[in-house]
């Protein structure tokens, strides 16, 4: 039982530490969601992944920019419908979806994120974009 119990503690304290020591990069050129994404994987790790509200704070912080910052990039994608995966294959349940959305239909469905707020969009269409290391 004791072990059980040390092996539970043991990964939520990896997975906590992974989230606090990933550190977010802004790159203010507009590119498809692939492009950001290939981008982000030859230079970073992958597109940034959000596992809170304490990620938000660190993408908003990452750009730079006062206030408010362009429609940007980050790893959520649709893979089907009501099905959105990460890129770099997280399994994070925290999805902060600005109201009424997402909505767009159809196949290659991409999410930027915009002040703190997630929204979908077409991957072909062109955004800043985060990614992580």
């Amino acid at each position: 039982m004791k072990i059980v119990v040390f092996s539970l503690l043991l990964t939520a304290y990896c997975e906590l530490t992974t989230a606090l020591k990933r550190k977010h990069f802004y790159f203010n050129i507009d590119t498809t969601w692939r492009e950001a994404q290939s981008h982000c994987r030859s230079s970073y790790v992958d597109l940034s992944s959000l596992d809170s509200q304490d990620e938000i704070t660190a993408i908003n912080n990452a750009s730079g920019l006062i206030g408010s910052y362009p429609d940007s990039w980050i790893g959520l994608k649709k893979i089907s419908t009501h099905n959105w995966q990460w890129s770099d294959g997280s399994h994070r349940s925290f999805v902060n979806w600005e109201n009424g959305q997402p909505d767009e239909s159809g196949n290659d469905i991409c999410t930027v994120v915009q002040d703190g707020e997630l929204f979908d969009r077409h991957c072909t269409d062109s955004y800043s974009y985060f990614c992580y290391k």
